[in-house]
Order: structure tokens, then C-alpha cells, then sequence
């Protein structure tokens, strides 16, 4: 994969989290005359956690343990086919599964909020299964962590070399 040799900033990594050779996985957006790059997903995420954390703790909402359990999943699948280079995910359909990630953060952070230790455990077993699930698919497909890291890690390691001409 192709990524141009540009040097990214640090607010650049930290709104957008993507090598610009991904920036069809951003939102782009022009802010005082300067573009920035948000992360799709995180956007849909960080909106959704936030608006449904208002308006669940205002109504009192209570959430069927079903629902809890299933909201992860459309993230969970939209990303992992994008790491396995099955398909490559659009817009709408990174927004839409970082915003029912975010409704799921947003009953996360519910529950610790009013402690309900026992729906906290479920979910700790929920996140141990996503993650055990997530791993297993990745290491079976030989070279797909690699694979994905490497435009991350090139991205980095050209911030550390603009970082460290800037302070020699």
C-alpha cells in the first residue's frame, strides 16, 4: 500500500489515527481555513457515546442485556473484514458502526457510573470473548497483523524522524 511521505503532525495522528494513505477511513472537515482529518468511527463513536450518555441518564433508560451484547458486533466485523483485506468499508458504514459502538461505551460508562457490578462482569466477559474471538481470526490468517501494523508503523516512524530533526 502506497502512503505519500508527508510529514503528519501531532493533532493530525491524534484527530485522524490513519496514515494518509487511508484517508477515505476520515472526515474531513475545514475548520478556520486549516482541514481537519477525523477517524470516521471515532467520530460515529465519540458522538453517539456522548449523545445517548445524556439522554439515557435523563430518561433512566434500562438496556435488555441482548442489545448490550450485539452493539459491538457490527464494529467488530465492519473492522476485522477491513484487516483481513476482504472488502473496504465506506463512510456511512464506518459512522454507523462506530455510533452503536458508542451507544455501547455509553452503557459501559452507565454502569460504572451507577455500579452494577454483576452487568460489569458480563460485559468483562463480553470484551475477553471479543477480543479472544478477534485474535483467533487474526493469527489464523497468516501475515494479517503484519500486514496491518506496517502503514501504521512507517506513519509513526516518520513522525519520531520529523520529531527528532526538529529538535537536533
Amino acid at each position: 500500500m502506497y502512503c505519500p511521505n508527508k510529514k503528519p503532525s501531532f493533532w493530525y495522528i491524534f484527530f485522524s489515527h490513519h496514515p494518509y494513505c487511508q484517508l477515505n477511513r476520515t472526515l474531513r472537515i475545514s475548520f478556520f481555513g486549516r482541514t481537519i482529518s477525523l477517524c470516521t468511527r471515532c467520530t460515529g463513536q465519540y458522538s453517539m457515546m456522548f449523545l445517548y450518555l445524556a439522554w439515557s441518564m435523563k430518561i433512566k433508560i434500562t438496556e435488555p442485556a441482548i442489545v448490550i451484547y450485539l452493539l459491538p458486533l457490527p464494529a467488530t466485523i465492519d473492522w476485522l473484514t477491513q484487516t483481513l483485506k476482504w472488502r473496504e468499508s465506506t463512510t456511512p458504514i464506518r459512522l454507523l458502526t462506530g455510533g452503536l459502538f458508542g451507544i455501547w461505551l455509553a452503557v459501559v460508562v452507565k454502569q460504572v457510573i451507577y455500579w452494577d457490578p454483576q452487568l460489569l462482569l458480563q460485559i468483562l466477559y463480553q470484551i475477553l470473548i471479543y477480543i479472544f474471538a478477534v485474535m483467533t481470526v487474526l493469527l489464523a490468517k497468516k501475515g494479517s497483523i503484519d500486514d496491518y501494523l506496517q502503514p501504521y508503523e512507517d506513519f509513526i516512524g516518520e513522525y519520531q524522524l520529523q520529531r527528532s530533526k526538529k529538535t537536533s
